[in-house]
């Protein structure tokens, strides 16, 4: 792998985080941020649909941020990409989940929700859009309730 596939890929997930995550958490850190390299058996990688049957290597990157699950105070949410490009997110991150971490070989989106009780990327954005509405709308009307 060359190092500018490395460095546009990380790229690629700093800015997912930067632009679509962290500014909708009460607490924007990261946690932990790991990277491996993961070979999947076709080239859509994890993702799953149409694609070449070659074995093809991408980077996987697992980031580590608090969770906005009020059921789950003081666990942490995690974001799954395949290549640069978001899969999926467990909220508390079960032990399948840390084991296929520590070894390096996340489940595939397919796989995912079954394993790890995983949202996919779409949901995820969902609900992170609504979660921002949520807040600015909360923002408004406490400042319209101190102004009264």
């Amino acid at each position: 792998m060359r190092v500018e596939e490395i460095q546009e890929t990380l790229n690629n997930v700093l800015e997912y985080m930067q632009d679509k995550i962290l500014p909708t958490l009460k607490n924007p850190e990261i946690y932990d941020f790991t990277c491996f390299t993961q070979c999947w058996g076709s080239t859509t990688l994890g993702f799953g649909g149409w694609g070449g049957s070659m074995m093809t290597s991408a980077i996987t990157t697992v980031v580590e941020v608090e969770s906005d699950n009020t059921e789950n105070i003081g666990c942490s949410k995690w974001y799954v990409f395949f290549g640069g490009q978001p899969a999926y997110c467990v909220d508390g991150g079960n032990e399948k989940f840390m084991e296929d971490k520590a070894k390096g070989r996340m489940a595939s989106v397919g796989e995912a929700y079954s394993r790890y009780k995983a949202a996919p990327k779409a949901s995820v954005e969902n609900v992170y859009e609504h979660i921002k509405e949520n807040r600015e709308n909360l923002k408004n009307e406490s400042k319209g309730k101190g102004n009264g």
